[in-house]
């Protein structure tokens, strides 16, 4: 048994989603969040920028005794999680768009992956797509500026559904059976995107890599015999480079 915590981080709040399954997926586990919300978003970063800021994230957390860590962000899974990996020997579990999950949920329409221009450019989305064989079925959706809103706790309302409707209305008249969410950060917005889906006379299943991404930790710390089965309260730690976000990201664990 392994009572460490694991450690999750992410570019700033996108990373909350995956802890809120995490958590209970992994109930008797102990959680260290860092939200890099001073640098939000990686998204519109130089790879060598993304680079440098997740591995500061990484000794962050490695500093504070983590078991394991969780990079809860595609854009820094796509651009750092390789090199990450050949300099530390703790385990890392990593984050890549749900295609194959939006696959299974599309039934002769296109899969819609909504992602952050950093996301869509890395090899590691394009081998995804490749490999599954689906790039005639995926239509790829850069959404420039859609993190930044979230981070700043604007999920609803008139300014985000104006955002959206202006986004996808560009796929108003294709056919979509599924959309993945290829940014953690779009969780928080998932209501407001299927409101706005609706609104064009879309039923889309939406989906993203939290709860995969969580059975995945939990196979890797079973395998290692890194699970802490204590029956102790869960404790969860949440820290920010920018401290007036913790209010938020607290907020948005619990919402």
């Amino acid at each position: 048994m392994d009572k460490r915590p694991i450690g999750i981080f992410d570019s700033g709040m996108g990373g909350i989603a995956v802890l809120k399954v995490a958590k209970n997926i992994l109930c008797h586990e102990n959680f260290i969040y860092y939200g890099d919300n001073k640098h939000a978003p990686y998204g519109i970063k130089s790879k060598s920028e993304i680079f440098d800021l997740s591995k500061a994230c990484v000794d962050f957390l490695v500093q504070r005794n983590v078991k394991a860590i969780v990079i809860a962000c595609n854009t820094a899974t796509g651009v750092s999680v390789k090199r990450l990996r050949s300099m530390y020997t703790i385990p890392f579990v990593s984050m890549e768009p749900a295609v194959k999950v939006g696959m299974k949920n599309a039934h002769g329409g296109k899969i819609l992956v909504m992602a952050t221009p950093a996301t869509l450019r890395q090899d590691k989305y394009i081998n995804l797509v490749c490999n599954l064989n689906a790039e005639k079925d995926v239509i790829e959706m850069p959404c420039e500026g859609l993190a930044a809103l979230i981070e700043k706790g604007v999920w609803e309302g008139p300014v985000m559904e104006e955002y959206l409707t202006n986004k996808l209305s560009a796929i108003k008249d294709i056919p979509i059976d599924s959309c993945v969410l290829g940014c953690t950060h779009y969780a928080f917005a998932q209501n407001s995107i299927n409101k706005v889906l609706n609104n064009f006379g879309k039923n889309v299943i939406i989906v993203d890599g939290s709860i995969g991404t969580s059975r995945h930790l939990k196979n890797i710390l079973c395998e290692k015999g890194m699970l802490n089965s204590d029956d102790n309260i869960q404790q969860i730690d949440i820290y920010s480079s920018d401290e007036n976000k913790l209010p938020l990201l607290k907020a948005a664990l619990y919402s």
